[in-house]
């Protein structure tokens, strides 16, 4: 749907490390928790330098950690409520479902049917 998937960059060294959360819409509870580390990492820079026993200060000088909070947003807004039911992408998605379950308890992919982790089209089954 065109949304933008910005990323969050910590550290400033060669070493390119990425991490991305939201890749299926189901798991989008994975935001929130790589978000969450995102906060615990600022605050150790700003603070005591560790976090969980690892010097934050040797890896924002070593590493640079790439963070894609959502990969999927499309289809986590669907999975979510936060779609209008008379969209054509919402009304795509309940013709593709065929297992008679809620798109909010089956659907992984994104809103073209497509699974992001996989690569493959969604066939739900029952």
């Amino acid at each position: 749907m065109k949304k933008p998937l910005p990323y969050i960059r910590l550290g400033i060294g060669r070493r390119p490390v990425m991490y991305n959360a939201s890749h299926h819409s189901l798991e989008w509870i994975t935001t929130p928790v790589i978000m969450k580390f995102v906060e615990n990492f600022a605050k150790a820079k700003v603070t005591t330098g560790f976090l969980q026993g690892y010097d934050i200060n040797w890896l924002f000088r070593n590493t640079s950690l790439y963070i894609v909070p959502m990969v999927n947003p499309d289809g986590v807004d669907l999975v979510l409520d936060q779609m209008p039911y008379n969209s054509p992408y919402y009304l795509n998605a309940i013709k593709i479902n065929n297992t008679g379950h809620p798109l909010s308890q089956v659907w992984n992919a994104n809103i073209r049917g497509v699974d992001l982790f996989n690569l493959q089209p969604q066939v739900l089954k029952n």
